[in-house]
């Protein structure tokens, strides 16, 4: 976990809080390209997925846990969503 985050075990789940980095985090942005062909046209226009999307993808194309996502406007909620959809229709 990143320095200062706390993990609270509740009954049924288990919280993680996690303060905001205040440093530029270098991720490497998944491209679009890299999804398998039949899924490429949902993202039309898009060359890569934002930082926060390509965090997620991983898990939310490969993944089976349950996933959740809070990020402000704009930051690239629905795309997470619609990968989902697609995991789901595969």
């Amino acid at each position: 976990m990143p320095e200062g985050a706390e993990k609270i075990e509740r009954v049924g789940y288990e919280e993680v809080h996690i303060p905001a980095s205040l440093k530029t985090v270098n991720e490497t942005l998944i491209d679009v390209e890299s999804l398998p062909l039949w899924m490429q046209p949902v993202f039309s226009g898009y060359k890569r997925f934002n930082p926060i999307q390509s965090r997620v993808l991983p898990y939310a194309l490969y993944e089976d846990g349950n996933m959740l996502v809070c990020a402000p406007t704009s930051a690239g909620k629905t795309f997470v969503a619609l990968l989902t959809i697609l995991k789901a229709i595969s």
